[in-house]
């Protein structure tokens, strides 16, 4: 998995849908999974685009936050990520 500190990347050929969403405990961050398999973070405050998580090759299926908000983890049908 890859992360982009640049403006989302997704492939703007087909529909794109938000189908999972997760915050931090504390409401900092949220993270943002989306029918090709990207997740976008973004700070709640600022609304500032943190960064892109590139890897899944299909639709993110699970999104969580630890307990901390220091571990993002993803998963799809095919893979499950841990970014921090």
């Amino acid at each position: 998995m890859t992360i982009e500190d640049e403006d989302m990347k997704h492939n703007t050929s087909k529909k794109i849908s938000v189908v999972k969403l997760a915050t931090t405990l504390e409401g900092k961050h949220i993270a943002v999974g989306y029918s090709d398999g990207l997740v976008n973070t973004f700070d709640l405050s600022t609304g500032e685009h943190i960064g892109t998580f590139q890897g899944h090759r299909s639709a993110i299926t699970a999104l969580t936050y630890d307990t901390h908000g220091h571990m993002l983890a993803s998963g799809s049908k095919v893979s499950v990520f841990f970014c921090s």
